[in-house]
């Protein structure tokens, strides 16, 4: 018998979750731990929501809905809905996707739904279209293997950037020498963001503060600032995958308006390239919007393609 459970958030869930996941994308590492993190990160006023779909004492599907945090509006979800490749086509996903759905619907007022697919999988392509979903945005998402590094060529071209005076340095080092960083970190991630193709909800400083300090993934060794003519002008961040020690992610990565053109962030890419090589790391994945100037210079680099990630929207 089929039957659907809310999930309390304990351990035991989040790593049921995490095996639907697993089997569901297995390219991509999953751990319950790390759901677990993600989840946290949310604030008690706007929570998480999972539920499980049961076949007897088989976890066969999750449905997730969370507000949206790039991009804050109230009433606007993003949600997730998976069912075990066995266990698909036999209705089960609808039924998750729709108690889920009047179950948000009977705490908040929806007024708008994301949900995310791979441009490979085409029953959910499938099943959001046969909803009434339509395309929103469409996320490149791009790998590459440390083991392809050539430091002879890419350490030129670092070196280039070095020579006419810019500095490098990771954020761990400007927070122990400078006691203003933060706000030359909130400044420079505030304009760099605002020019992105979907540019997140501004925060004040005291907002982007609170957000820093309740980022468990961060890694502040792992993350980088170019600092020229005296002033913080790009940066890139990485954190290790807590599921698989070889893969890093790359989170975020721009280029003040000024500073633009000047090769900055490649110049960041080689020193993230060289520290994830410095730890040990395997590989790095990272997404980026088509249209933004960042995805063509990963490609430059010799990061390779993955399938497309597509999130689609749905007005309530």
């Amino acid at each position: 018998m089929f039957r659907i459970e809310e999930s309390k958030g304990t351990e035991k869930e989040f790593n049921t979750i995490a095996s639907i996941l697993q089997a569901l994308l297995p390219d991509t590492p999953c751990s319950g731990a790390e759901l677990a993190t993600e989840s946290r990160s949310l604030s008690e006023e706007d929570p998480q929501h999972q539920w499980i779909g049961w076949l007897d004492e088989q976890a066969i599907g999750v449905m997730t809905a969370a507000p949206e945090t790039w991009q804050r509006a109230a009433g606007r979800f993003n949600i997730f809905v998976a069912v075990l490749p066995p266990y698909q086509g036999r209705g089960w996903g609808k039924q998750l996707y729709e108690h889920g759905l009047a179950q948000l619907a009977h705490l908040y007022s929806v007024s708008e739904i994301f949900c995310e697919t791979r441009a490979d999988m085409t029953r959910g392509l499938r099943f959001l279209t046969d909803r009434g979903y339509e395309l929103y945005k469409t996320t490149c998402h791009t790998e590459y293997w440390v083991a392809n590094y050539d430091q002879e060529t890419k350490g030129q071209l670092l070196q280039r950037v070095l020579d006419t005076g810019v500095q490098i340095f990771s954020v761990r080092s400007l927070m122990e020498t400078d006691d203003d960083w933060f706000t030359h970190y909130h400044a420079m991630r505030k304009e760099f963001q605002a020019d992105m193709v979907y540019p997140p909800t501004e925060l004040t400083q005291e907002e982007h503060w609170q957000q820093f300090n309740s980022d468990e993934f961060y890694d502040p060794d792992m993350s980088f600032v170019a600092l020229c003519e005296g002033e913080w002008a790009a940066y890139t961040a990485l954190f290790r995958s807590p599921s698989d020690p070889g893969l890093f992610w790359t989170t975020l990565s721009g280029t003040r308006r000024k500073f633009r053109r000047r090769g900055l962030a490649t110049a960041l890419k080689v020193r993230a390239v060289e520290a994830v090589q410095e730890a040990g790391g395997v590989r790095i994945r990272t997404d980026n919007d088509r249209k933004n100037p960042m995805y063509q210079i990963n490609v430059n680099f010799g990061f390779e393609a993955l399938p497309d990630a597509l999130t689609y929207q749905k007005k309530v």
